[in-house]
């Protein structure tokens, strides 16, 4: 086996183990946030339905001269402003395989 694919197998696990608790109950739809060197994007993803409710992409945002923290605040304004227009108040983090700290 190689070292890519152990690494693989592992991110899965993860990811199904941080998953696991909060999508089996399906009373809150999830956040998920991605990440380049660049740009942030974040989605409301209902798992019930299995559709995008709500998301908001920093390359969507006229501005270009906020970067790093400035950027993913206003990402998250964005995406809370279209969560609330759908009419959903309260979500769940998933940070997926990657750590949150």
């Amino acid at each position: 086996m190689s070292v890519l694919e152990t690494v693989k197998r592992r991110r899965a696990r993860r990811e199904k183990r941080v998953r696991g608790g909060f999508m089996s109950r399906g009373e809150k739809p999830r956040v998920s946030v991605s990440r380049s060197l660049s740009n942030i994007s974040a989605q409301v993803i209902d798992d019930i339905a299995h559709n995008t409710l709500a998301s908001c992409f920093s390359i969507n945002l006229k501005d270009s001269k906020k970067r790093g923290v400035e950027l993913a605040r206003e990402v998250g304004i964005e995406l809370a402003k279209k969560a609330i227009e759908v009419g959903v108040s309260e979500v769940y983090f998933d940070r997926g395989s990657f750590l949150y700290h």
